[in-house]
């Protein structure tokens, strides 16, 4: 995240990724560490069961890129694996 950076909504997030806001907040994790399939995300009110999403673009980036790299990982049950040829 970026010290000079402003969080932006569902809808916003959406268009830079090419998802509908509601694909986004589907997808929103508020926990650390971020699964690979979810995205970082702040809730305005965590108490509220209606709360807003917020993102940060260059965090969002930065964890996709994350998990587009470790996807090409040998996986750790296959890697004990002899191949047949």
């Amino acid at each position: 995240m970026l010290a000079d950076e402003q969080p932006v909504d569902a809808v916003e997030m959406g268009r830079q990724l090419g998802y509908s806001p509601y694909t986004v907040r589907r997808m929103a994790c508020a926990t650390r560490p971020v699964p690979a399939d979810r995205i970082p995300g702040h809730k305005s009110n965590p108490d509220s069961r209606s709360a807003h999403w917020r993102f940060y673009p260059s965090e969002v980036r930065e964890h996709r890129e994350q998990r587009l790299e470790s996807r090409w990982n040998q996986s750790p049950q296959s890697r004990g694996r002899k191949r047949v040829a």
